[in-house]
């Protein structure tokens, strides 16, 4: 096996909190921080082989208030781990 046929590692940085922290020296919501560190873990590469695909909440088709949302979310990932 070769590098070209390595599959990145699936990152996922899940969380629906909304808290505020300090990122880049004022208080920012926490969607604000993920959005920043995705593209910078994704950038991370051997050649062009990325070492992670990142997934964010905010990347999820369901927002909250959809009840339905955390079964489905579920259920498309336990799919995907059969495919």
């Amino acid at each position: 096996m070769n590098l070209s046929e390595v599959e990145p590692l699936q990152v996922m940085l899940s969380s629906r909190s909304s808290d505020k922290v300090m990122f880049e020296s004022k208080l920012q919501d926490m969607s604000i921080l993920r959005h920043a560190i995705k593209p910078q873990l994704e950038s991370l590469k051997i050649g062009d082989v990325s070492f992670f695909k990142v997934w964010i909440h905010e990347d999820d088709p369901f927002q909250p208030g959809d009840t339905d949302a955390d079964l489905r979310d579920i259920s498309h990932r336990g799919a995907q781990s059969r495919e």
